[in-house]
């Protein structure tokens, strides 16, 4: 199995790999090489006067199209996206939120001053959770080797349905986390406020920069679901907007798990200093001490 070549960001805007195949060296020119097409007035300007699927083919360099509408208008890869990995503060949680079933994700991030920093993604395909979490669990403490307590490192936001005990073998998602170490708490249900979550961290802009970093080399899923994977049905007129809900495909998990996350944070995301050991947020029940 060939492994993905290595990309090289030599200047924003601009990627170089080597084609494995044919050992061509590739170079990809984004429009934001260019720095007077950086600006949100340039974006602004030029923006209306394309189609989307032209302006992601033309601009965004994304050949893909959905027929539906994407749930996340806001989203601007320049903006929101960075290369290479993105380093966790020392002295304060991790936190991770969770989507359930057979096709499990789980999205890692932190709350870094008034930004959220999406650091790693997770998803499987056929998997309970407790294949799941084990994945987790040993992938985390890897990428993560300072973060080694389950209950004071980290926050583990889960959808409120998974604290539901099962018919088959009366166990809940939430029960079996528990006898791992992890200490799951829950997240909003409603799905309006878990989308205006989201929207509200891509809109809004902090003295260190957007409110949303994500590292998408390591985020593939989630990039995919913002480009337009994550959509709403074709037929989106007719419904009305309290019933609107997003298409179930392979991009809503992981969006499902990062609206776990955004849904708790939201108006917690203040500028902190870093103290050890983590501080602890007010809606985490105090278990942080």
């Amino acid at each position: 199995m060939s492994s993905s070549p290595k990309i090289y960001h030599p200047m924003k805007g601009v990627k170089i790999w080597r084609n494995p195949k044919n050992k061509f060296t590739v170079f990809e020119l984004h429009y934001t090489a260019d720095p007077a097409k950086r600006t949100e007035q340039w974006y602004k300007d030029n923006r209306p006067k394309y189609s989307r699927t032209k302006w992601m083919q033309e601009y965004e360099l994304s050949w893909e199209s959905w027929a539906g509408r994407p749930v996340f208008q806001d989203f601007r890869e320049p903006i929101h996206c960075v290369s290479g990995e993105i380093d966790p503060h020392l002295g304060l949680p991790l936190i991770r939120g969770w989507d359930f079933g057979l096709t499990p994700a789980c999205v890692i991030c932190q709350i870094q001053g008034e930004q959220l920093m999406v650091m790693r993604e997770i998803t499987a395909m056929n998997m309970g959770i407790d294949r799941f979490s084990d994945i987790v669990i040993n992938a985390c403490s890897t990428l993560f080797p300072y973060w080694r307590d389950l209950q004071r490192d980290w926050i583990d936001v889960i959808d409120a349905s998974g604290f539901y005990r099962k018919d088959t073998d009366e166990q809940s998602c939430a029960g079996i986390m528990a006898k791992k170490g992890i200490n799951p708490i829950s997240g909003p249900e409603s799905f309006n406020i878990r989308k205006e979550s989201v929207e509200s961290f891509l809109t809004k802009t902090t003295r260190y920069g957007p409110a949303f970093q994500m590292a998408h080399e390591h985020c593939p899923m989630l990039m995919k679901g913002f480009k337009g994977g994550y959509q709403f049905p074709e037929n989106v007129e007719e419904i009305e907007n309290s019933r609107l809900r997003p298409l179930k495909n392979k991009y809503s998990h992981i969006h499902d798990a990062l609206q776990m996350v955004t849904g708790k944070v939201r108006g917690h995301a203040k500028r902190r200093k870093v103290h050890v050991p983590p501080p602890h947020y007010s809606w985490t029940n105090g278990r942080r001490r």
